[in-house]
């Protein structure tokens, strides 16, 4: 992304991710370790931060689609990342956020 003039959000994914290191207490994110409570739990850590919680969820989404795309090859049955983490959508009622989550599966 920044190679293509977009620095901005290439910073916002890279500040999203290491939000998500932070909170897991490692650099080595597994994607099997995106569970729901794990998920749950970081996004409940991004509360306090009204541009966190309605951003880095977003990004974090966009990097797992990406890697299903590049490590999944559904032509030759080479199915590397299963499951999809929790989908996050942001809801905003009257300046109040609220984040709804709800598992989507993709197959």
């Amino acid at each position: 992304m920044a190679k293509n003039g977009q620095e901005r959000n290439a910073r916002n994914y890279e500040l999203a991710y290491q939000h998500l290191e932070r909170y897991a207490g490692t650099n080595k994110l597994m994607f099997s370790r995106f569970t729901t409570n794990f998920v749950d739990g970081w996004i409940q850590a991004l509360l306090s931060s009204a541009r966190a919680k309605e951003m880095y969820p977003i990004c974090i989404r966009q990097i797992f689609k990406a890697a299903i795309l590049e490590y999944n090859d559904y032509d030759r049955g080479l199915i590397r990342i299963i499951r999809f983490i929790v989908k996050v959508a942001i809801v905003v009622y009257k300046g109040l956020a609220s984040v709804v989550r709800r598992m989507l599966t993709l197959r």
